[in-house]
């Protein structure tokens, strides 16, 4: 606790977990990159069998729906646990 002006104020420490979150939402952003750039419309040439071919859109709309559902109940339990003290 540190004083100030006669009130005691707690001081906070920052979250030792918080890069591990932060590495987490930059990898999710990265894949909603791919969502809207033209190298994600066709599967690249280094793929041996699905080079060339069309991406088909479930295979990037369920991978960004379960990353906005995980980062969703992350941000919440991290306020949730932030307003609870």
């Amino acid at each position: 606790m540190a004083a100030t002006a006669g009130r005691a104020v707690a001081i906070r420490r920052p979250a030792r977990r918080a890069g591990w979150g932060v590495l987490f939402s930059e990898l999710v952003a990265f894949t909603a990159v791919r969502l809207i750039a033209a190298w994600g419309e066709v599967f690249p040439r280094w793929i041996p069998v699905l080079r060339g071919r069309r991406v088909p859109p479930l295979a990037a709309v369920v991978p960004a729906a379960i990353g906005t559902v995980l980062l969703r109940v992350i941000w919440t339990a991290a306020f949730a646990a932030d307003f609870a003290g």
